[in-house]
């Protein structure tokens, strides 16, 4: 019978000191690859949300409603990303018990009312419950709910004001600004985790976790 694997603790006391830690050259190659794909993704999406609200703005409704659908697609996808990279963490985690730094989610960060009810329980939990490995894991948990909560929304609304939707186009990009936030608030809060979670991987085992972010 085989024994299972030692659980891995950090070396460094928080994630503050994960964030400013070196990587090894390769561990550091797939971070900083995540990371830019990341910012693109995002740069294009908040691109997007810019454009169509400045048309709001100048009276052209009509364009804005076409490049909802544009959004929402973009939206979709770097939302995908981050649960992909979420549930990588998890499975890769539970199987070779790797246990990084991890700061619980703070509900003034988010500004839709169901992110900042997840952020709010995970919180409290972190703070009255939860230590070590459930805490990472609730984590990865609460991020992946808010991710899934903020696509559900986002297509709601673009769905609003896409071709054929109701005349107040300014009132469903306004609540699209707040669910990019949102979405933003969880890619940084997925790279810090991802940051801590590299720095306690050992590099045996980055080809392995490389294999779950592709598959």
């Amino acid at each position: 019978m085989t024994a299972s694997p030692a659980i891995r603790t950090p070396l460094t006391a928080n994630v503050q000191e994960d964030w400013a830690a070196g990587l090894p050259e390769e561990t550091a190659r797939v971070f900083d690859t995540l990371r830019q794909e990341f910012r693109v993704s995002n740069a294009i999406l908040s691109a997007t949300l810019d454009g169509a609200l400045q048309l709001c703005q100048q009276g052209g409704p009509a364009p804005a409603a076409q490049q909802v659908l544009v959004f929402a697609g973009l939206f979709d996808r770097l939302a995908y990303q981050l649960r992909v990279i979420l549930l990588a963490l998890d499975e890769h985690s539970r199987h070779w018990r790797t246990l990084p730094n991890v700061a619980p989610l703070r509900p003034e960060y988010f500004r839709s009312v169901r992110a900042r009810q997840v952020a709010r329980t995970n919180y409290l939990l972190a703070r009255l419950v939860f230590r070590g490995r459930a805490l990472f894991f609730h984590k990865l948990g609460a991020l992946r709910e808010v991710l899934a909560g903020l696509q559900r929304r986002a297509r709601q609304e673009a769905n609003q004001i896409a071709p054929g939707g109701p005349p107040s186009a300014p009132v469903y990009w306004s609540r699209l600004e707040i669910l990019q936030y949102d979405l933003d608030t969880c890619l940084q809060e997925t790279t810090v985790v991802l940051k801590s979670f590299l720095c306690v991987l050992p590099a045996t085992e980055l080809a392995q976790f490389r294999n779950r972010l592709q598959g």
